[in-house]
């Protein structure tokens, strides 16, 4: 699937009514990913036309027009089926003040990758039950190392990187870093690079990253840490 099916989604949601009913250009679409009209003849559009007819038929949106005969400005209307395009099971929530900072990030990164990388490391990051016995076993953060985030999304590890970079360096960021330190085994002396621990921005992201952080350490047991643990 196309990864322009995240940005589709949200903007169809974004400019739906009151009702189910949402009006959408491929201009709107293409200006929000920083792309040019021009690319009407390019892979980019018929990436948008394939996004909305994988919709179509699975049944998340009805469509009248005829997609093939669609310019970039030609207004769209489209039906959400909200039983299936409104289910939260085995999505990621993103909310719209979410998406605008993505989109409003600098063009020197792709907004797609952008919003694929925030969306995955997003989907690692649990909301915790109030109730829950020994929370501090439980961190809303992510740490998972850079290697795994290529090897799922396909991407480059410099690309991944610009992301992240992206992402942490917002105004304000959308997610915070603590920047870990290196695990030295005392058998072989090898050195490993602790992944770095992010979090979402928001009230008490300090004690998560905390949390996360013992969390991590404890999964270095019999090893110590060199430097940036602090």
């Amino acid at each position: 699937m196309s990864r322009k099916f995240y940005g589709v989604y949200i903007l169809i949601g974004f400019y739906k009514t009151c009702g189910n009913h949402s009006w959408i250009t491929i201009d709107k679409i293409l200006h929000s990913y920083g792309y040019s009209t021009s690319d009407r003849k390019t892979s980019v559009f018929s990436d948008v036309i394939t996004v909305l007819r994988v919709m179509v038929e699975n049944e998340m949106i009805e469509i009248e027009s005829n997609l093939s005969k669609v310019r970039t400005d030609t207004g769209i209307e489209i039906k959400t089926n909200n039983s299936v395009f409104d289910t939260s099971k085995n999505f990621t929530v993103v909310t719209i003040e979410q998406f605008k900072a993505i989109l409003s990030l600098s063009n020197k990164v792709n907004k797609e990758n952008i919003l694929l990388v925030y969306l995955y490391v997003k989907s690692y990051i649990i909301s915790r039950k109030t109730d829950i016995p020994n929370p501090f076993d439980y961190p809303e953060a992510f740490y998972k190392s850079t290697d795994k985030i290529v090897k799922d999304l396909g991407m480059s590890k410099s690309t991944v990187n610009k992301c992240l970079q992206m992402l942490t360096s917002g105004k304000p960021p959308l997610l915070i870093k603590k920047e870990m330190g290196f695990s030295h085994s005392e058998k072989d002396k090898s050195v490993k690079k602790l992944p770095n621990i992010y979090v979402l921005n928001k009230s008490g992201y300090e004690t998560e990253i905390a949390w996360a952080k013992e969390k991590l350490l404890n999964m270095t047991r019999g090893n110590f840490i060199l430097a940036n643990t602090e």
